[in-house]
């Protein structure tokens, strides 16, 4: 009887302990992401200023480089796996960086809706220009890591970003 009664009144002690564990947590996750958001704003307006003299976003940039680092023409779907961008997003891209002629568009032999892109002699040239600053970029702010850190945060970020399109998908958006 004793023994039953120490149980009961445990479980009281226990459930607040439990309760602010799972409340930090929430917490703890929601300081994270508010904090990945804030750090991704950051790298937008900076990869934007390193970018602004190439005559390209930060966004056009991410296409561009997808499109020029592949051997072969992309299916504009790939991209929008690769780089978890909205379809009507990336299309606006895509309009944009053929419009400067950056890239080239053909439709698929076998279904003329799907688009096959390409880099261009010019995109290509802009590309390879753009690399060179923003690896310096790069280069200049995470002087401060080693290798194990640079690692660690790569696979850190590879985990959070092969989970985006599975929790998206029972998220109502509106």
């Amino acid at each position: 009887m004793r023994r039953a009664g120490r149980i009961h009144s445990r479980r009281r002690i226990d459930k607040p302990r439990r309760q602010a564990k799972v409340a930090g947590m929430d917490e703890l996750r929601t300081t994270a992401v508010r904090d990945i958001l804030k750090f991704g704003a950051f790298l937008q307006r900076t990869g934007d200023r390193v970018l602004r003299s190439f005559g390209i976003s930060q966004q056009e940039y991410a296409v561009l480089s997808a499109i020029a680092r592949e051997a072969r023409p992309l299916y504009q779907t790939t991209i929008v796996v690769d780089l978890l961008v909205e379809r009507s997003n990336l299309s606006k891209i895509v309009s944009r960086l053929a419009k400067k002629k950056l890239i080239e568009m053909r439709p698929t032999p076998v279904d003329r809706r799907l688009r096959l892109l390409s880099v261009s002699p010019a995109g290509r040239d802009l590309f390879l220009r753009a690399d060179v600053a923003l690896k310096q970029w790069n280069k200049d702010w995470l002087k401060g890591f080693d290798r194990d850190d640079l690692v660690a945060l790569r696979e850190l970020l590879r985990g959070l970003n092969s989970s985006p399109a599975k929790v998206a998908d029972g998220v109502d958006m509106r």
